[in-house]
């Protein structure tokens, strides 16, 4: 094999300078960059060579190389800011290469990634013919993935289903009754364009009874040529049918000029979930979702050395979206009265009530409480009288009497609960194990803190040094502790930050979970295998002191009014990592806004147990709206408003809200949510089975004040707290 050296000798020039131009370094001047390419040439010297040699002398980078047709289509640039944002985030080099869909430009893209050692590359290639230019990369070690479309002999292959989606568009205009259309398409050549054109023509079965299909093939650049020309013929299509928004884009600007006559309906493949129509005239295939999915499966490729044989397979689309679930119309008009927490959920949900009133004839007459005179009032059984709607939570929904509320109806719980996460609805839904509500918002624990902290060299070193073990994301409490301590300027004297974290002590249900979670996570439990009463006073008295420890190191909150308190003083930069809930994360937008962006990660927490919360919405048995109020229900919990309320502030059960990855690009932090809130639940969530929530919170939370406010040593409220959770079991 030929190697840089012998072309070096040959050319009459250095080693370096043979490396500089075969890597495309611009510091050669152009007389030496002409004799090493002559005397390459002259010994037949390839790129596959050329890979070799890298190979043997130089290991892969921590690159990923993206080439793509352009960044200006509206699929791609969805695509890509999901791949460079899920690999910056494990510290890959992320680099761009746009085609404009020349094969020559591709050429000069792989000569590129060749030289940068790239460990992945991802290609939505414009060849048509075999791939064989990638071949050097192979020959490096790079790891070449297709996307989209599948040139001859690509094997690493990720995209939608294109047939599904062309047969399923067909079967849609056949059954709309449309004769004559236009199919605008991209360049047909592209396997992914052909794929839909025949699977179309299969489903609106092209040619029979008069039905007749116009085919126009389109690059992005001719798109509004093209759709003038539709619009140039008399008599218009029926319906203009498009196989990518761009050239809807195009379609619908033509439309508005030179249409001159009714003008046709218009539909097209989206590739953005964020679009929502009213008449169903996109079919969703939402390239942020293929990014993330190539993104997870590349990364589990490469990095964890998985098998091939159970990835690529086509996504399926997820179709046609309406705006929301259209409620049933009632032709008296009434008025129901729904009692609701003062949550952001709530908030969520009256911005988008109007649509519910406008469609059922109903008028929404929200009353709303602070949640902890909400969960007293239901408690207590107060406002079932008086209620056609109530919001209970998983504090309250088990300890119902069954004549409180009205049962739902199995196939109904069953169809509006398929697509929820499975804890939801395990826990807010059934009182006796018979279904009584349907889950509504979500709540869940996350550890989130300052990246750079964590990651900054000094930090590291100072804390190796102090406590004899890396400077990581804590996972246990002991640890959380270690970690606090260290960022409380009272310890480390020029920590960035003044205090590690935040005690929060201003309302009981934050107060007896923050205690619960330790006293679990050190091995306690409420009942034992024979569900007998087995609470720990020593396990109990070593969860207190931990917490008790960790107020050390922490800025106290007790204002009741305010709920978000750690948020905001990780935004300040006053502490270093805090335990919030995901309801509070909707102040992290505004990282977008301040110095902080791009620097807040996330995390579970610490042995992650006891870690949701949330409601559902039941019906009181004495409501005389009945019908009407399982209407609203229906529209409120349904998937199909799920991803509007989540993008609103609300947290919605169902799996869509946090695997939409247009919402994940707001809040990234829902992926984590999405990851704990799918695993089962451990042994201290079931053990709150046994106790009377309400009863717990309120006793256990008197008892753990007390020893903040020091009226009691930890060790005599570990004794106390034997008697007051023995007091709250329930007879089963």
């Amino acid at each position: 094999m030929t190697t840089m050296k012998d072309i070096a000798k040959l050319a009459g020039v250095s080693y370096g300078t043979v490396s500089n131009v075969l890597n495309n370094r611009g510091n050669v001047s152009a007389e030496k960059i002409i004799t090493v390419k002559k005397a390459s040439e002259k010994l037949g010297y390839s790129l596959n060579d050329h890979a070799r040699q890298l190979r043997s002398q130089h290991s892969l980078t921590n690159t990923a190389a993206i080439i793509l047709p352009s960044i200006d289509e509206s699929r791609y640039s969805a695509f890509y800011g999901i791949l460079h944002k899920y690999f910056q985030d494990k510290d890959y080099r992320v680099m761009l290469y746009t085609t404009g869909e020349s094969p020559y430009n591709e050429c000069k893209a792989i000569e590129g990634i060749l030289s940068s050692r790239a460990k992945i590359v991802v290609s939505i290639s414009c060849f048509t013919h075999d791939i064989n230019e990638y071949e050097p990369l192979r020959t490096l070690g790079s790891q070449v993935f297709f996307v989209e479309r599948t040139p001859p002999g690509a094997e690493e292959y990720f995209g939608y289903d294109y047939r599904a989606a062309g047969f399923e568009m067909g079967r849609f205009a056949k059954g709309k009754g449309y004769k004559s259309l236009s199919l605008v398409i991209g360049l047909d050549y592209y396997s992914n364009e052909s794929i839909f054109e025949k699977a179309f023509f299969d489903g609106f079965e092209n040619g029979s009874e008069g039905r007749n299909v116009t085919v126009y093939s389109s690059s992005f650049i001719g798109s509004i040529s093209t759709a003038f020309d539709i619009f140039s013929k008399k008599p218009l299509p029926d319906a203009v049918v498009c196989s990518n928004e761009d050239l809807y884009r195009s379609i619908k600007e033509a439309s508005s000029i030179a249409a001159t006559e009714n003008s046709p309906a218009i539909y097209t493949l989206s590739h953005s979930a964020r679009q929502l129509s009213k008449d169903l005239s996109h079919y969703v295939m939402n390239y942020s979702n293929l990014g993330l999915n190539c993104s997870e499966v590349i990364y589990k490729l490469v990095e964890k050395q998985e098998k091939k044989e159970s990835c690529y397979q086509p996504l399926k689309p997820e179709g046609f979206k309406g705006t929301v679930n259209t409620p049933r119309y009632f032709a008296k008009k009434k008025t129901l009265n729904l009692l609701f927490p003062n949550l952001k959920s709530t908030s969520a949900l009256m911005r988008m009530a109007s649509e519910f009133t406008h469609k059922s004839n109903i008028d929404l007459n929200f009353v709303v409480l602070p949640i902890a005179e909400l969960t007293e009032n239901l408690a207590l059984s107060q406002g079932s009288l008086y209620f056609d709607v109530i919001r209970t939570n998983v504090t309250t929904t088990p300890g119902f009497s069954k004549s409180v509320l009205m049962p739902m109806d199995k196939s109904f719980f069953d169809r509006m609960t398929c697509t929820m996460l499975e804890n939801p609805v395990r826990y807010f839904s059934y009182i006796d194990g018979e279904p009584f509500a349907i889950p509504f918002d979500f709540n869940m624990y996350l550890q989130v803190y300052h990246r750079e902290l964590f990651a900054d060299a000094v930090l590291k070193k100072r804390y190796l040094e102090a406590n004899g073990s890396m400077l990581s994301v804590p996972k246990t409490y002991e640890q959380f502790n270690t970690v606090a301590k260290f960022f409380t300027r009272e310890y480390t004297k020029d920590s960035p930050v003044a205090f590690g974290t935040t005690a929060t002590i201003n309302e009981n249900t934050t107060i007896v979970y923050d205690f619960f979670r330790r006293y679990l996570s050190f091995g306690g439990k409420i009942v034992d295998g024979e569900k007998q009463f087995a609470f720990n006073e020593e396990i109990a008295h070593e969860a207190l002191e931990n917490l008790i420890e960790m107020m050390k190191y922490s800025i106290t909150a007790t204002d009741i009014s305010k709920k978000d308190v750690g948020i905001l003083h990780l935004l300040e930069g006053t502490t270093a990592i805090e335990i919030i809930t995901a309801s509070q994360t909707s102040d992290l937008v505004d990282i977008r806004k301040n110095r902080y962006r791009g620097r807040i990660d996330f995390s579970s927490i610490p042995m992650s147990r006891l870690n949701f919360g949330g409601g559902a919405l039941a019906v009181p048995a004495a409501s005389k709206n009945k019908e009407e109020a399982l209407s609203f229900i229906e529209w409120a919990c349904g998937k199909n408003n799920a991803n509007m309320f989540t993008r609103l502030g609300g947290l919605s059960p169902h799996k869509t809200a946090y695997t939409n990855n247009d919402i994940a690009n707001i809040h990234p932090w829902y992926s984590a949510i999405y990851d704990m809130a799918n695993n089962p639940m451990p042994h201290g969530e079931e053990d709150l089975n046994y106790v009377n929530r309400y009863k717990f919170e309120k006793t256990i939370g008197m008892t753990l004040r007390n020893v903040y406010h020091n009226v009691i040593s930890p060790k005599e409220a570990a004794a106390i707290l034997g008697s007051d959770v023995k007091g709250c079991l329930i007879s089963r």
